[in-house]
Formats: structure tokens, C-alpha cells, sequence
């Protein structure tokens, strides 16, 4: 949408809208913010505390088992680089906070493993282990992931504003479990079997299918993300959350029941089909939005066709090194999410003139002072 076209309210209402685009400001610059920092002023002494635990007892058994548990550690944390590269790129056109992504894997890897594996042991005591891995640990740890994501939901809120945030927040919680899974999976493997035994543990979760934790959480990151939405009353929005999660333990269950790989064309090869479909439409969503609200920002002279290709292509390499590189990454990063902003705020303005509605009093002097923020930031390049 051009300048000439876009929609103007009736009344401007300056002052409010200069306030609201300081609370973007402020929190972008919570986005931004130490990961440190982050995590000690939200639930960091609880996450701190299912960390230490996990560490304990990883540290237990490498004093107890001494190389043997070194080689399940290492091969765990392997591909961890991977799946957090994925989880970034599709993270790419709305980032999000950088503490935030690390106390949600923190969870799924102290809180979450670590009491899931108390009440697995718990329900095997009493329905043996064969049958906890089907009807109880499927339900138990589904439920602890989800709780991150949850959380989410209920205190930042402003940080899930589609299925793609649900999904990337599913997919960080459910690394950070498997990570800590795999080291006991592995190391039990070695223990038993020797080393045939753990290559072909390894090659199983850590070759094959690194990606089933993530994966089965993903639909309750989804089935949040749906319920975030505005207008949702509380029913809605628990049969939403309710139905992710029984689809994330349904295909947690069939799996761990060991006639999930024979099931794979029917159930699982169908799903990640849907899931690739639903990632794909939203990236390009967020994509055309951009392309859309920017590109007549460039023939204004808002911005530099730079800063355009800088938001379109968020992981392309800056030829810049030392400080004028740290300069620049701050700059683009604080340029990508105003954008960003001003992107959504054009398409919410032309969603509510397509439908004949008026515009909110602040929509005008918001939209010019977050052009001016844009700006501001084009020209300090």
C-alpha cells in the first residue's frame, strides 16, 4: 500500500499514539535485552533450580561412569547447533526475544525433564514400564513442555502473535528436553550394549528423528498460537490448547508404543506435511506483508533499498567486521523489528478499511511516528 492510499483516521490523537509507539520501543528493547537478565526477572530461580538438578545428576553420572557418560553427553548436545539454527531461520522475519527462546529451551531441559522423570518413575511403579511409556509419559511430559509455551500466553502475550511463534517456542522447549533425554537414553544404551548398542540408539534419535520432541510439541504451540488470537472467549481458547495437546500426546503415545514407524505413511508423514504447509504459509506471509508496507517506503525515500533487502533477507552476512559490525547488527536488528511493527500496523490498518470499519484515533500518528522511527534508523546506516 502506498502512502497516497493508505487510510486516514478521523481524528489523529497524537499524544496517545506517541505513547504507544514508546511501549513498542520499550518493548523491542525488551527483546533485546541480556539473556541473562531475562531469565533472572522471569521464573529464573525455579528454571535455575531444574538446571542444577539436571547438571547434578548428569555430573553424578559422569564421576560415576566416567567416559561412558562423556560420549552420551557429547553425542546428545551434537545436534543441538542444528536444530536451534532451524528454529532461528524460521524465527527470522519477527525475532523473538533472545532470553525468552533460552528460558523456554531452559525448561523443557531442567523443569521439565526433571520432573517428568520423577513422575515417570512414579507411574512405573505402579503400571510397570511398558505401560507408563504409552498411557503416562506421553501425558505427563506433553503436559510439562506445553506449560512453557503456556506461560507465554499468559505473560507475554505480545511475544505470540501467530502459529509460527508457537511453533518456534515448541520447538526450543522440545530441544532443550531431548537434549537432556537423549543423554540417558544413550547412556544406558552403552551401558547395556556397548557401543553397537548406542550407535544404534544414536543413529535412531539423534540420525533419524532428533527432530519427535519438537515435533510433538509443536501442535500444542500451535493450538496456543490459535488461541492467542483477539476475540477469543475462554472456551474457544480452551478447546484449542486442549486439542493441541491431545493431538501432541496421541502422536507421543503411538509412537513410544513402537507401532509409530510402521504408521509413518498413515499418521506421522501426514502431520509434518501439515506442519510444513502451515510454516511455509506463514513465512511467506510474513514476507509479502514486508515486501508490501516497505517497498513504497523505499520510493518515499523512508528507506534505503539496503534496509529493505536487510529486513526481507534477515540471515543474508554483513560485510563488516569489529566494531562497525556490532554497530550495524544492533542497528539492523532494532530497523527488522520497527519494520516489522510498522508492517503490521499498515496491514491492520487496511484490514479494518477493507471491512468498512474506522480506524482508531491513534492509527494516523502512530503510523507517522513509527515512519519516523524507521528513518531515523535508515539514516544512521
Amino acid at each position: 500500500m502506498t502512502s497516497s492510499s493508505t487510510p486516514v483516521s478521523g481524528r489523529a490523537g497524537a499524544p496517545e499514539a506517541a505513547t504507544q509507539v514508546d511501549r513498542d520501543a520499550a518493548h523491542l528493547r525488551g527483546k533485546r535485552r541480556g539473556v541473562v537478565r531475562g531469565l533472572r526477572t522471569e521464573l529464573g530461580l525455579l528454571i535455575l533450580a531444574g538446571c542444577v538438578l539436571v547438571a547434578l545428576e548428569l555430573g553424578l553420572s559422569v564421576a560415576a561412569e566416567g567416559t561412558r557418560a562423556v560420549v552420551a553427553l557429547v553425542l546428545a548436545v551434537a545436534s543441538v547447533p542444528l536444530l536451534v539454527s532451524v528454529g532461528l531461520w524460521l524465527d527470522r522475519f519477527e525475532p523473538e526475544p533472545a532470553w525468552l527462546l533460552a528460558r523456554t529451551f531452559l525448561w523443557g531441559a531442567g523443569v521439565a525433564v526433571f520432573v517428568a522423570g520423577i513422575l515417570n518413575e512414579l507411574a512405573s511403579a505402579v503400571l510397570g514400564w511398558d505401560l507408563t511409556t504409552v498411557a503416562a509419559a506421553p501425558f505427563v511430559e506433553e503436559a510439562l513442555k506445553g506449560l512453557a509455551i503456556l506461560w507465554i500466553l499468559r505473560r507475554r502475550s505480545s511475544d505470540m502473535t501467530g502459529v509460527l511463534d508457537g511453533i518456534v517456542y515448541a520447538l526450543f522447549v522440545g530441544i532443550g528436553f531431548a537434549v537432556v533425554e537423549n543423554v540417558q537414553y544413550y547412556d544406558e544404551a552403552i551401558t547395556k550394549h556397548g557401543v553397537g548398542g548406542l550407535i544404534g540408539v544414536w543413529v535412531l534419535r539423534g540420525l533419524a528423528t532428533p527432530f519427535l520432541h519438537p515435533f510433538f510439541t509443536m501442535f500444542t504451540g500451535i493450538g496456543v498460537a490459535l488461541a492467542a488470537r483477539p476475540g477469543m472467549g475462554a472456551i474457544r481458547r480452551t478447546l484449542l490448547i486442549g486439542t493441541g495437546y491431545g493431538i501432541a500426546v496421541v502422536l507421543h503415545a503411538t509412537w513410544n508404543s513402537g507401532i509409530g514407524i510402521f504408521l509413518f505413511p498413515v499418521i506421522y508423514a501426514p502431520a509434518f506435511i501439515l506442519t510444513f504447509v502451515l510454516v511455509r504459509r506463514a513465512l511467506r506471509r510474513q514476507r509479502d506483508m514486508l515486501r508490501r508496507h516497505l517497498e513504497p517506503e523505499v520510493v518515499a525515500g523512508t528507506l534505503g533499498q539496503a534496509d529493505l533487502d536487510a529486513a526481507l533477507n534477515p540471515t543474508r552476512r554483513l560485510r563488516r567486521t569489529g566494531a562497525s559490525l556490532a554497530h550495524e547488527v544492533d542497528r539492523e536488528q532494532a530497523l527488522r523489528s520497527f519494520a516489522y511493527l510498522f508492517a503490521r500496523h499498515r496491514e491492520e490498518g487496511a484490514r479494518l478499511a477493507a471491512r468498512g470499519k474506522a480506524l482508531p484515533e491513534t492509527w494516523a500518528a502512530r503510523d507517522a511516528e513509527l515512519r519516523t522511527r524507521l528513518r531515523g534508523l535508515a539514516a544512521a546506516a
